[in-house]
């Protein structure tokens, strides 16, 4: 689980990454907008927070997506009991809530985002064009 975790998890980082240099250029906007007093920094840090009604986001995160169907897949169907007496199966549902009948549903979305961003990215590619002639 560690090991899936981490693995997801430096995807994540790697992509997190790209977008560095998209932050430091909207801090130097920030910075040049409070100079001018377009606005202080309270609604600019309100802004950044995300709000309670966001807990749907884990829906519509592939990571998360990706996460529950190694994890599922992995050890959704082990009935060896731990340390403590639980088997594992029963330790990832009550702990995590992953359910194991779920394998299905959850592969499927996967396999979706996937078909999703690739569409997504041909029709990008084919509709916007930012050359100047």
């Amino acid at each position: 689980m560690g090991s899936m975790y981490a693995a997801v998890m430096f995807i994540g980082v790697l992509n997190a990454t790209s977008v560095q240099p998209v932050v430091s250029v909207e801090r130097t906007v920030f910075y040049r907008e409070r100079a001018a007093d377009m606005y202080s920094a309270l609604p600019y840090a309100f802004g950044q927070k995300v709000p309670m009604w966001w807990k749907w986001y884990c829906w519509a995160c592939p990571v998360a997506w990706t996460l529950y169907v190694l994890v599922v897949s992995q050890f959704g169907d082990i009935t060896t009991p731990m340390d403590n007496g639980v088997p594992v199966n029963v330790f990832v549902e009550k702990y995590f809530g992953f359910k194991h009948s779920w394998l299905g549903v959850v592969a499927t979305v996967v396999v979706a985002f996937a078909v999703f961003f690739a569409f997504l990215f041909g029709f990008a590619i084919m509709k916007l064009n930012f050359q100047r002639r």
